[in-house]
Formats: C-alpha cells, structure tokens, sequence
C-alpha cells in the first residue's frame, strides 16, 4: 500500500513534532513537485523552528503553485513584517484582503503592516470598518487616534483618545498621547493637564514624564524640564525618546558634551527611519564635523 506522505507530514505538525513533518512533506514534494499544500506546510515547520528563510522559500514555492494560498501569504507577510521588510508585507497584505475583504485577520494585519509603509488611508478605512462592529473597542479608538497622529492631525487624534478615555477612565497611555498630541497642536494647558493627570494616576510613568518634560522645554522651563525628563530615564533607560529630548534640553542649557551624548545615545537605539533623521539632523545642526 503506497503511504501517503502528506498526510504523515501533516500529521507530525499537528503533534509539533517539526523535523519529522518536514522529512515526510520533502517526501510528498519529490513525489509530486506541484503539492501546494506540502509546500505550505513544510513552511509552517520551517515557521516553527524559527527557520523563518526557509519558511518563505517553501510559502513562496506555495504561492507560485497556488497565488490563492491564503494560509502560505499570511505567514509570509507576517514575517516579513517582524523582518521590516514592510513593502512586501504590504504586498501579501493586499492581495489577502483583495481575496478576502471581510476576513479580521487580514484586517489587524494591515493594520500593523499599512502604517508602517504610510498607508494612513487604507489602516484608517480597515479601522472605522471593525469599529462598526466593536464600537467601544479601545484598542481600536486607539489606534484610530493613532492613525491621525501619523496623518499630522492632532486635533482629531485627541477626539478618538478622549473617546477611549470615556471608555477607560484611568488608562495613563491614552493621557499621554492627548498631552503629547496637544503639545504638537500648540495647546499648552490642555497638555500639562493631560501630563498632570496621568502622574497623579502613576507618578513614575516614563512616557508622560518625558513628553511632560519636552513641554517644559517649550515653555523656556528648562530646569524643570531637565529634572522631568532625568526621571523618566531613570524610569526607563531604553527610552529613546526621552535621550533625544535630554539632548535637545542640555543644548538649551548650554551643556553640549552631555547634549552630544545624549544624542548619539537617542540615535543607537533608534525607533524608526524618520525617527533616525531627526536625531541626525539635530547632530548635523548643532555639531557639525
């Protein structure tokens, strides 16, 4: 009797035993090169053992096979986008919700993937679409508020956090991002009493701190400002935000050694490609070679 060796490859990924399944699904590709599934699933055992180079190899083989594979676009465009490689998550992204439209899977994936190539647009129509069903959601107010953030909008970006803060009155993020979103806006007092209510809820929140402290800073408050944003990093010593904005109050005060330090410190940790040219930017400014 002939064994079926999908099958036993099948089988031995749905135990996790992820060596044997690829051993038996190379077996059922030798005997038939055109098994999409095999593919597919030999890319999930590879996805398992965090062999995530050959996982794409055999999604890929998948898709070129079957481009309707929505299981073999989905994982691939996950791990492109744990990889950065946005653009190709975005493609995979695409093509899955022009398969699938309705799909909320598809749907949280391009809301992750979307904004990180700048697809504003697309993440805000997937966002108002799941809100339709899930209209006190706060992850997703957030994000909606978020999205505008992105779009340069803070006006409506503080509407959608006040709505989730009608929501979760004690959420400290949602504060924070009104006070740092009102900052942008130019609305001083509307910030500190943002800042000022999410330290009296947690006093040694290093987000709040910092942002309170860059909004001192503005305000020509440059020792409060220091002491702020000091706090905030002895809170949270990763925190690169706060390293850029130390660096921009220590040129205030005239300290540059520190200042240049502090920078650079902003910059080895970095964030993003944007992030990353800001803080070059203010190096190049103030510390030409």
């Amino acid at each position: 009797m002939k064994k079926d060796y999908y099958q036993i490859g099948f089988n031995f990924l749905n135990n996790s035993k992820f060596h044997r399944a690829i051993t038996y699904l190379t077996k059922a590709i030798e005997e038939d090169p055109t098994h999409a599934w095999a593919y597919e699933r030999r890319g999930m055992a590879y996805y398992y053992l965090c062999q995530l180079p050959e996982a794409i190899e055999n999604f890929t083989s998948a898709l070129s096979l079957d481009a309707t594979l929505t299981s073999a676009l989905y994982n691939r465009a996950s791990i492109y986008l744990t990889r950065e490689e946005t653009e190709k998550a975005a493609s995979d992204t695409e093509t899955l919700l022009a398969l699938d439209p309705n799909n909320t899977d598809y749907r949280y994936l391009g809301l992750r993937v979307f904004p990180a190539v700048k697809k504003y647009r697309k993440a805000l129509l997937i966002v108002n679409d799941l809100l339709k069903a899930n209209p006190e959601n706060v992850d997703l107010i957030w994000t909606k508020g978020w999205i505008f953030a992105s779009l340069e909008n803070p006006q409506e970006a503080i509407i959608w956090y006040k709505k989730g803060l009608q929501i979760d009155h004690t959420n400290v993020m949602l504060m924070n991002n009104i006070g740092f979103e009102a900052t942008k806006a130019g609305n001083f007092s509307l910030a500190e009493e943002y800042f000022e209510r999410a330290l009296r809820l947690s006093p040694e929140e290093p987000y709040p701190l910092n942002n309170y402290g860059y909004l001192e800073h503005l305000r020509g408050n440059n020792g409060r400002a220091h002491k702020l944003i000091n706090q905030s990093l002895e809170n949270d010593c990763s925190n690169s935000f706060a390293y850029k904005n130390m660096g921009i109050v220590l040129l205030a005060i005239g300290q540059r050694e520190k200042a240049f330090e502090h920078l650079q410190m902003a910059l080895e940790l970095g964030y993003t490609q944007d992030y990353d040219e800001e803080v070059n930017q203010l190096l190049s400014k103030h510390f030409p070679e």
